[in-house]
């Protein structure tokens, strides 16, 4: 076998490693296949089960699902998330999700740290792009993301889902991703309740 023949077979193997990850099919989800793998995993009945199945497929990270179960005073609760054929806790999923979103391109760090706290972390509540009415010039900032000591931090206010009170409930917090794309610490910077 000749050279070229063995770099065509390498690079097909390669590309079939990128994707099907620990041996997961990574494929772009939708929410009722979500649903009823979910469901099945469970033994429980699709049909009379799936309204109370919250499941959120994000529309930058397409193969990657939310899902959670709905509750009336808060709704959608985060259980797990599904990737790669798995359903699997969020500290399992971030290094390889992002190791297969591209994060051993340093470049892309940034913007993929921040879209995965706002998309996929914190799914079920809301970033706070602008100032809510309520806060303060000195108590607001926007998402900010950098780099420091080849870690990407992300730092950001986040509005709770509304519940059933009359009230709005935020908190601002600071995510810290290794080199390896891990999320290595959670920090709460503070918290504030707007009555209405």
């Amino acid at each position: 076998m000749n050279r070229v023949m063995l770099a065509i077979l390498l690079n097909i193997f390669l590309i079939s490693c990128a994707v099907n990850l620990d041996g997961g099919k990574i494929e772009e989800l939708n929410e009722e296949q979500v649903q009823k793998e979910y469901c099945k995993k469970k033994g429980i009945d699709f049909e009379k089960n799936k309204r109370y199945i919250c499941v959120n497929v994000s529309s930058t990270f397409k193969h990657v699902a939310a899902v959670g179960s709905f509750a009336s005073d808060r709704g959608c609760m985060g259980e797990s998330y599904y990737f790669a054929g798995d359903f699997i806790s969020l500290k399992e999923l971030t290094p390889r999700a992002l190791e297969y979103y591209g994060w051993k391109e340093a470049s892309k760090r940034e913007d993929l740290a921040l879209k995965w706290v706002t998309k996929v972390v914190t799914v079920w509540e809301s970033e706070v792009n602008s100032m809510p009415e309520g806060f303060s010039e000195s108590s607001f900032f926007k998402p900010t993301v950098w780099t420091e000591n080849n870690q990407v931090k992300v730092k950001l206010w986040i509005q709770e889902p509304a519940g059933m009170l009359n009230q709005s409930d935020y908190y601002a917090a600071e995510y810290t991703f290794s080199e390896s794309g891990e999320i290595v610490d959670v920090k709460k910077l503070g918290s504030k309740t707007i009555q209405h």
